[in-house]
């Protein structure tokens, strides 16, 4: 997985500090997932934490670790997204950003919110929306393979299904 860090992104201590200041208990599941997150380092399933985490404490139910992802999200601290057709990712919340998904290769592209303002304004605009790009993805073609003959569907369709999960991820800057 490549990732190139858009922001400065907490450290485990600061995700502590954060929930000991909003009155939640820090025990030792917080204090492993808060771990977790930051070593993963980008994007991390549901799954992936609660493997992680019952190799060290096998008696750590899944429903307690979505229930503390949902709880660092309400506080602004991580982030779930919806990435194409495999499960929800989270990561933890630096810097507002979009994620751009290649259709024919996976490629992640982290857009930050800067880039997306100007459609972001559009929209409100011409209908009144507040749209908010940080829940899905936007599909499209990266750069190299918009750029490169097409491929064959099965060969498509594998290339998909090897990337479906671990992706590499770039980032965009704004200009």
């Amino acid at each position: 997985l490549m990732l190139v860090v858009v922001g400065s992104e907490p450290t485990a201590q600061q995700l502590i500090e954060r929930l000991r200041a909003d009155g939640r208990r820090i025990t030792v599941a917080r204090r492993s997932l808060a771990e977790a997150l930051v070593a993963a380092a980008g994007h991390v399933t549901a799954e992936e934490l609660i493997a992680q985490l019952q190799a060290k404490y096998p008696d750590l139910a899944p429903s307690t670790v979505y229930r503390l992802l949902a709880d660092l999200e309400d506080l602004g601290l991580v982030v779930h997204v919806h990435l194409g057709h495999g499960p929800a990712v989270y990561h933890l919340a630096d810097v507002a950003h979009a994620h751009l998904v290649c259709d024919r290769c996976g490629t992640i592209t982290e857009l930050p919110d800067e880039l997306v303002d100007a459609l972001t304004a559009q929209i409100r605009a011409g209908s009144g929306f507040h749209a908010a790009f940080h829940h899905f993805s936007i599909g499209g073609m990266c750069q190299n393979c918009a750029t490169s003959p097409p491929v064959r569907a099965v060969e498509h369709g594998q290339r998909r299904l090897a990337n479906r999960h671990r992706l590499p991820v770039t980032t965009t800057q704004a200009r």
